[in-house]
């Protein structure tokens, strides 16, 4: 059986750990998007494409 003490400890210290991570994951998406020039691929539509017609 699940002890209440447990389940309280469980509620207080999720978001004190869910937090920072979103945060960082966050902060880490944005680091890579201007690192990566996500934004050239997203402007252009596809990049470097290349026609291939079915026969």
């Amino acid at each position: 059986m699940i002890e209440p003490a447990h389940v309280f400890n469980t509620l207080r210290l999720g978001p004190l750990v869910e937090v920072p991570v979103l945060l960082s994951l966050s902060y880490l998406a944005l680091w890579l998007r201007g690192r990566l020039n996500w934004e050239e691929v997203s402007k252009g539509g596809e990049a470097n494409s290349v026609d291939v017609e079915r026969k």
